[in-house]
């Protein structure tokens, strides 16, 4: 074998097992057969008769099934992926959620700006929620679909450890849940 590329092989072994040694394993997805979603919509819909952040959390928790048929359908969801170095805690994310189904409801646009580009739609202490303009998006779109999106992330993707990430897509906009990035 050529010198070169033997030490090309050595290198790409070598980072192989270095990503594979700091690799951190993630907590097991939990179903609840509470919807995050549905929540959001009651928001939208009414905020004086929906359920507080802490009060959708509780419902969530709750509610909690150890069906393994359960699981296994949660996790065909192929959008939990974190990109950060931790992921979201859940009661930050929830607040988030909140928040933009607050202003949506408002008939508030979230701007996308106008590059292709991370924007935060909401930061709050150790979660973010953030929207990623793509070709042919518009420059901004109601923040309840935003909002909707992070509930769908939240029923997918909520993790044991009382920890979420994942990302969805609302259109040519792909939102993220994560922990503060941008």
């Amino acid at each position: 074998m050529h010198p070169l590329i033997a030490a090309i092989v050595v290198s790409i072994t070598t980072l192989s097992a270095t990503a594979t040694a700091i690799a951190v394993p993630e907590a097991p997805l939990l179903h609840s057969d509470f919807s995050f979603s549905a929540w959001v919509d009651s928001l939208i819909a009414d905020p004086s008769t929906a359920l507080t952040p802490s009060e959708a959390i509780a419902a969530f928790n709750s509610s909690l099934t150890s069906s393994s048929s359960a699981l296994s359908k949660r996790q065909e969801f192929r959008n939990c992926n974190q990109k950060g170095s931790r992921p979201a805690k859940v009661p930050e994310a929830v607040w988030c959620i909140n928040y933009l189904a607050d202003r949506g409801r408002k008939g508030e646009t979230c701007d996308l700006g106008t590059q292709f580009v991370a924007k935060a739609q909401c930061t709050w202490y150790d979660a973010q929620i953030v929207s990623i303009r793509t070709r042919g998006a518009l420059t901004g779109i109601n923040c309840n679909e935003i909002a909707k999106a992070g509930g769908s992330i939240m029923d997918h993707c909520f993790r044991a450890d009382n920890t979420v990430a994942g990302e969805a897509h609302v259109g040519a906009v792909t939102i993220q849940l994560q922990m503060p990035l941008v």
